[in-house]
């Protein structure tokens, strides 16, 4: 392990924390855990949970419980369904379908890594009934910094495909993946959200904390 590089990434952590606590916007906490079991060399199940706090962290706004699957097309291409039911504070729960075709690069001799994604949502408030639907963009640079942590870099849009079909909602991030363990992963990020096309936008930063576990399933031995 080194141990410069392991203390350069919690002073950067610290220091966006700090950032964040001064920030004149709306800040959250989200906090999850993850768990890809894979199936055989094509197709990954994934299991997902989240809690996420608003007002400066300090009121429970919504959890959310997610189940999906990934199929391997190339090997550096994936597709990828999965469902999302989210229970909010209040009782406006809210069930969203997401299709996702993730591409990622990592070019030879250097230590750079780039990944995109293209998602489509569709949602359905329970209690309102009303539908929204987006079709969101993800760009993410990576770079492999040691054996233990990775920064990166992303940006994301979201463009409304119901009512108005517009750009309204863009997300910067920069965020630390850490490798624990070979099968242990955890991602602290430091996010800015702003939205865009409404007559009140409030912006707001995200703290984020996710933890990863990979399983695999076993093959039976032959008797």
């Amino acid at each position: 392990m080194n141990i410069y590089k392991f203390k350069t990434g919690l002073t950067g952590l610290t220091m966006l924390l700090c950032l964040s606590a001064f920030s004149q916007t709306e800040t959250e906490l989200w906090s999850g855990y993850v768990y890809k079991l894979k199936l055989n060399k094509k197709w990954l199940l994934e299991f997902q949970g989240q809690l996420r706090f608003d007002e400066n962290i300090g009121h429970f706004n919504k959890a959310f419980t997610q189940i999906g699957g990934q199929y391997e097309v190339l090997n550096n291409l994936d597709l990828e369904v999965s469902y999302r039911y989210y229970g909010v504070n209040g009782g406006w729960n809210v069930g969203r379908l997401n299709l996702n075709v993730k591409y990622k690069w990592e070019p030879q001799k250097t230590d750079f890594k780039f990944k995109y994604r293209l998602r489509f949502t569709d949602a359905l408030v329970q209690y309102t009934g009303q539908k929204v639907t987006y079709l969101r963009n993800s760009f993410t640079v990576g770079y492999k910094l040691s054996k233990l942590v990775d920064p990166y870099i992303a940006y994301e849009n979201f463009y409304r495909l119901n009512l108005l079909k517009e750009v309204r909602r863009h997300r910067y991030t920069f965020g630390l993946a850490w490798d624990l363990t070979k099968r242990l992963s955890l991602d602290t990020f430091y996010r800015y959200e702003t939205e865009v096309n409404v007559k009140s936008p409030e912006p707001v930063t995200i703290i984020g904390l996710g933890l990863t576990q990979k399983g695999k399933l076993k093959k039976k031995k032959k008797s």
